[in-house]
């Protein structure tokens, strides 16, 4: 298998000798190349958008086609991949006519080497480059203003400006567009524990496979800190869902190299597909974003839809509406609950969890505010491998736990912990925490409600 620093190569020819000379030539390379083939140009043009492919070896004469034809034909399916000519001795004069049509380049099957091979690829690729650079008229400056200087992706300004574009090639091909969002997980931990250069390397390898996964046409962004945005062009929210899967599974499998240990780390992703009622690919970020959300609070690392979250939804809806919606959280009774400090030692936090026989307990810093939650699952995760814990609970406390004010009505708490899957919120007041508050409990109590106002219009 091909590594994500190989070169791409897809060569659409017909002749199976040819083909087995082009990949003689590349294998005789220090540099790695990946080849795909194709026999025809159909054939040639499904591999190109299904593949991220670097540059395009086309001969003229093809079954299904013959001369220019064959160039204007990628051209028009993948704009941005440069194209490399295979001609021989008696179509040069073609060849140099597909040049000044926009082909990077052409070699001589006859005189095929490893040299002229690698030369006239390099040649291509840097070409195109730089024409595409001067077609859109980025100079160094503007190009710069656009990208993330430390991952090398869009910034979100520019691929917000960017959004207009691909969401005009949707709308007049029709092609499905989704977005996926990612986070990676628990990365201020990462940070905290290992250093801002290992958080950086950790960026950088997220931003790598992401641009390893897309295609030509899609947008890729750093949508800020350790968030990213891919607009996948072509794509239904399934087929987004399987890539977004794809990319999690790889990078729980990728190990950050530290002089201290290696590091693993996991990411959480939502996907969302475009549909009539939205009326920009801006509105669509945000329906991945909320999926996004429903997989962090569901424990991260998992992918989510949009769909599902409209799914639990509409569980909400199946919940009768009446005058029990008025309920606030103030008006339910709580048993008293212990808090932990953010000074307070992992291992105490592990003795009290055991002690009280709770899942999780609420963290008040030194004033008494609500924080955040330490669940068992945090503190699983924090277990060295020398099975000692050291260290505040300031560097597991999930920050991203909901704490709702006393007086939030109690079907809106319902209705945001089904949508997101969020097995557990605190309520809190006057910023202190007064109670822990699960899915089950909650929707007992309401439904316990619902009768008792049932009880009293009988009556």
């Amino acid at each position: 298998m091909a590594s994500d620093n190989a070169i791409t190569v897809l060569v659409v020819e017909d002749d199976p000798v040819d083909r087995h000379a082009l990949g003689r030539a590349l294998d005789g390379s220090p540099l790695e190349f990946e080849l795909l083939e194709a026999e025809t140009l159909a054939e040639g043009i499904a591999s190109l958008r299904a593949n991220r492919v670097d540059v395009v070896m086309l001969d003229l004469g093809l079954p299904d086609g013959d001369g220019l034809v064959n160039l204007a034909a990628i051209q028009e399916a993948d704009p941005r991949v440069p194209v490399v000519i295979l001609s021989g001795r008696v179509d040069e004069s073609i060849a140099l006519e597909a040049v000044k049509a926009g082909a990077q380049d052409f070699v001589n099957k006859v005189d095929l080497t490893t040299e002229s091979a690698v030369r006239v690829i390099s040649y291509a690729i840097e070409r195109k480059l730089t024409e595409t650079r001067l077609r859109e008229g980025v100079s160094e400056l503007e190009h710069a203003a656009q990208v993330d200087p430390l991952t090398g992706l869009l910034n979100r300004r520019a691929f917000l400006q960017h959004l207009d574009r691909v969401e005009q090639k949707s709308r007049s091909e029709r092609l499905p567009v989704s977005c996926a969002m990612l986070d990676i997980d628990y990365f201020k931990h990462v940070n905290d524990t290992y250093g801002h250069p290992i958080g950086d390397e950790a960026l950088r390898i997220v931003a790598s496979l992401l641009l390893h996964e897309s295609r030509a046409g899609d947008l890729v962004c750093r949508f800020g800190g350790e968030e990213f945005c891919v607009i996948l062009l072509n794509t239904d929210e399934r087929a987004a869902f399987a890539w977004a899967d794809r990319v999690r599974k790889t990078l729980a499998e990728t190990i950050v190299k530290t002089q201290r240990c290696d590091l693993q780390v996991t990411v959480s992703l939502g996907v969302a597909q475009a549909s009539r009622d939205i009326n920009a690919l801006s509105e669509l970020v945000d329906k991945a974003d909320q999926a996004l959300l429903a997989s962090k609070q569901r424990g991260r690392n998992r992918v989510t839809t949009y769909s599902e979250v409209l799914s639990s939804r509409e569980v909400v809806t199946e919940v009768a509406t009446d005058e029990t919606d008025r309920t606030t959280l103030g008006e339910l009774a709580y048993s008293p609950i212990s808090c932990l400090l953010l000074t307070d030692e992992i291992s105490r936090a592990a003795d009290r969890l055991l002690e009280l026989r709770v899942p999780a307990m609420p963290v008040v810093d030194g004033a008494g505010r609500f924080v955040g939650l330490v669940s068992e699952k945090e503190l699983l995760q924090a277990i060295p491998e020398d099975g000692h814990w050291c260290g505040t609970i300031e560097k597991i406390v999930d920050r991203t736990a909901m704490g709702f004010p006393s007086d939030a009505k109690l079907s809106f708490v319902r209705e945001f912990m089904i949508r997101t899957q969020t097995a557990q919120v605190a309520v809190v007041l006057e910023q202190r925490p007064i109670g822990l508050l699960t899915l089950e409990d909650l929707l007992k109590r309401q439904r316990d409600a619902q009768t008792a106002h049932r009880l009293v219009e009988a009556v």
